[in-house]
């Protein structure tokens, strides 16, 4: 399964871009996602370097395809605050959609996901919903049935 509820994080008390990125390696190796955390750190951070993955005011989509990652999976995170993403639009991030895909098999993947959550982001309703949802059961629930069925 692409996500369950162990993969929604919300009201996360974070006050910084690497911050949340440490969180997401922790989490990914606590879960068996990945074989090294400090990896996936690192790459997340080479990432952000090549380009901010903010994709627009409030939504940041930070992703890695490696062989460090054992099986695809998305984390869904909502801060407490919005936080600065050092984009170059200056966007602040308060929801994050972390795609991880394995380098093996991984393009096809990866697009896949990473398409259909950003045509989803499109949507001025879904952009609302992921803004506003408190409880972990209705984000899984919207994805499964709406982006990911």
């Amino acid at each position: 399964m692409l996500i369950d509820e162990n993969q929604v994080f919300l009201n996360l008390d974070l006050e910084k871009k690497e911050e949340v990125l440490k969180f997401i390696s922790n989490k990914a190796f606590e879960m068996n996602i990945v074989e090294s955390e400090e990896r996936l750190l690192k790459e997340l951070i080479e990432r952000e370097e090549k380009y901010p993955t903010a994709v627009e005011e409030l939504i940041a989509i930070p992703h890695s395809k490696s062989t460090n990652i054992k099986e695809a999976k998305l984390f869904f995170i909502k801060l407490k605050n919005k936080i600065d993403w050092n984009s170059p639009d200056n966007y602040k991030v308060k929801v994050l959609f972390t795609i991880l895909v394995p380098e093996s098999g991984a393009q096809n993947e990866h697009i896949a996901i990473l398409s259909k959550v950003a045509v989803n982001l499109l949507e001025e309703d879904f952009q609302n919903f992921i803004l506003e949802v408190e409880d972990k059961n209705q984000i899984i629930n919207y994805l499964k049935e709406n982006i990911f069925n």
